[in-house]
């Protein structure tokens, strides 16, 4: 925050009581105290209610509270007063874009580089909100730019390789999360991201082997000790996914995905009964979980218990459906599910059943 004392003409007092209102204020922005501080702000402007950098605090304070359409009042204030003032302009930007009013955030993050156009931050922003408008391409565009800039910066070579991520081009996103681990080799993040694309490509040793590291590094962190059991389990290697998943646990009690890719592990163990305990216990926290009632099929299957495990996998494909009905590409994630429930040789001695016919067609 800039703090800078913007003093108009006035009576010496006066001058006197803003300078000493404006320390209080920047004393209790610093132990952060914003409340009191924005009552010092409107102290000031009661007196000067074109006092530049009051305005401008008690915005960023207001957005740092999450009272971000007042906020953007402040920032509209100031702004009239210094159209071209970065400060302002960047703060504004951020403030829209935490309000999730992303088109608008564009359009300030553009004027606070008219205004410095080298601003990492405000491209990086900028690319943020296009990623959540769904301009993917503008997005990885406005990634390069500031990489121009700042070729060997971490957090905007992630940053891309997770855009790439999100379109499914995990062997770009690899790429990126390759370059960011040549700058730093022991970047947790990074190494995290880059196990996250081996996943989905089905590279499982070698997703296992960056998660591996990444727990050597930091060994409390508990996404990258999921994503391990996740990646073991792909492995045949359910015993060593159990330990993983139970130090998730450990700290996060009710996490659903842990709860059903251990009971993901017992099921390649051939413990139906335990498998089918942690499916309920997903289902007990979560009752709308297409995978949990979708994994208690396959368990049910393997079983012999067929009337149950078609039950319970239309209410997988119930769930599915809810959730993914509003999506743009619903029918082709729905053939896809469809085509996995096919191959599934879990459910290998149902694939005669009509019923089953009837749900995967």
């Amino acid at each position: 925050m800039n703090q800078k004392i913007s003093l108009e003409k006035m009576n010496k007092n006066q001058k006197t009581y803003i300078v000493f209102l404006y320390k209080k204020a920047i004393h209790f922005t610093n132990i952060r105290n914003h409340k009191k501080a924005i009552q010092l702000y409107n102290k000031i402007l009661k007196i000067d209610p074109n006092d530049f950098e009051s305005l401008v605090n008690k915005a960023t304070l207001l957005s740092e509270l999450g009272k971000f359409q007042d906020a953007i009042k402040y920032y509209n204030m100031a702004e009239k007063i210094n159209s071209y003032d970065f400060d302002v302009l960047y703060n504004k930007a951020t403030t829209l874009y935490d309000a999730g009013i992303y088109f608008d955030a564009i359009l300030y993050f553009n004027k606070a580089l008219r205004v410095k156009p080298q601003s990492i931050e405000s491209l990086c922003n900028k690319a943020n909100a296009l990623t959540a408008l769904g301009k993917h391409g503008k997005s990885i565009s406005t990634y390069d730019e500031a990489l121009k800039i700042s070729p060997y910066d971490l957090e905007i070579l992630n940053n891309k390789g997770i855009v790439y991520a999100g379109l499914k081009n995990h062997k770009k996103a690899i790429r990126c999360f390759d370059k960011a681990l040549k700058i730093k080799q022991d970047d947790v993040d990074t190494l995290c991201n880059k196990g996250n694309s081996l996943l989905e490509l089905e590279k499982y040793e070698e997703a296992s082997d960056c998660f591996k590291k990444a727990l050597k590094i930091n060994p409390t962190d508990l996404d990258a000790a999921m994503r391990l059991g996740v990646a073991l389990n792909e492995t045949n290697n359910p015993n060593d996914a159990l330990s993983f998943f139970d130090r998730v646990l450990k700290k996060d009690p009710k996490n659903t995905d842990v709860i059903i890719n251990k009971g993901i592990s017992y099921h390649i163990l051939g413990r139906y009964q335990k498998a089918l305990e942690y499916f309920d216990k997903a289902l007990k926290y979560d009752n709308h979980d297409a995978n949990a009632f979708y994994c208690k099929a396959r368990s049910l299957a393997m079983q012999k218990n067929d009337k149950e495990a078609l039950d319970a996998l239309k209410s997988a494909f119930d769930e599915y459906e809810k959730h993914h009905e509003h999506e743009h590409a619903h029918d082709d994630k729905e053939e896809i599910f469809k085509d996995r429930v096919r191959k599934d040789e879990s459910f290998l001695r149902l694939s005669s059943d009509i019923e089953f016919q009837q749900l995967v067609k």
